[in-house]
């Protein structure tokens, strides 16, 4: 917030404490390829993780550690470069600002291009989840076994959640594809298909309780995964596939939260 230009707009609109004036100091496309990859990071580690704590942290199991880890290096090298880049330029953007920004610009708002590195960053962090029997507090038993059997508690429920967010995955994958091959006149892209594809591959990954309901509707998924272009001009294959995606859905609706499934098993 620019404090200076802020004060001035309530003087000329006698206001008080009625805003606050925030300057654009980079032109917006200087920027967009740096926050285009933190973007791209930021889906991808929501798409190959699952809830787990309340302020946002996720798990990821084991099974998807190498393939999210060597990711997410993919990703920080781009960021990096997308870094150099951008200090590259820096002295050419900070010119075209003094430009924009007239009487608003103020070199305090501009670091040094020595310092400015240090304003981005790429982490990938990890932390290992506790062990039950890992509770090292000086209480009595009694406490300590109740605490274990809170943490349990705790965890099972953890699991039931992220087993939730599968299931709905697989349902909103599953039923778009049943509402689009349902109706004979509705068109779709080769993502209808993709995105089944797409989960028939991840979730044996994220599935680190190995659940059996889950991996047979994994299963099931891939008496979907038929050519995008077949299902466009053979009916017969796509009325089968139809079927075949509501009988999945009829099957796991048990599963699947209530407040979110959309598909009304006939």
């Amino acid at each position: 917030m620019d404090k200076k230009v802020t004060k001035e707009v309530e003087e000329n609109h006698n206001a008080k404490d009625a805003g606050r004036f925030n300057k654009i100091l980079i032109a917006k496309d200087g920027l967009s390829k740096l926050n285009s990859i933190a973007k791209e990071a930021r889906d991808y580690h929501y798409e190959q993780t699952l809830p787990w704590t309340d302020n946002g942290g996720r798990i990821l199991p084991a099974t998807n550690y190498y393939e999210y880890i060597n990711k997410q290096m993919e990703f920080k090298e781009k960021f990096e470069k997308a870094v150099d880049d951008f200090i590259a330029v820096y002295p050419a953007l900070k010119a075209d600002a003094q430009l924009f920004l007239n009487t608003m610009f103020s070199e305090a708002d501009y670091p040094s291009v020595s310092k400015l590195r240090e304003k981005f960053d790429f982490t990938t962090e990890p932390t290992p989840i506790a062990q039950l029997d890992d509770i090292r507090i000086s209480v009595s038993q009694q406490e300590v076994d109740r605490l274990k059997q809170e943490v349990e508690k705790n965890i099972y429920k953890k699991i039931a959640d992220s087993t939730k967010d599968m299931w709905n995955r697989i349902r909103e994958a599953v039923e778009h594809m049943y509402q689009r091959l349902s109706d004979k006149d509705a068109k779709f892209k080769k993502s209808l298909v993709e995105n089944v594809r797409d989960l028939v591959d991840l979730l044996p990954r994220l599935n680190f309780t190995d659940d059996p309901d889950i991996n047979d509707a994994i299963d099931d998924m891939k008496k979907l995964l038929i050519d995008p272009d077949e299902l466009r001009t053979n009916q017969i294959r796509r009325n089968e596939t139809a079927r075949n995606a509501k009988e999945l859905l009829n099957k796991i609706s048990d599963f699947v939260s209530d407040d979110i499934l959309n598909f009304q098993a006939a």
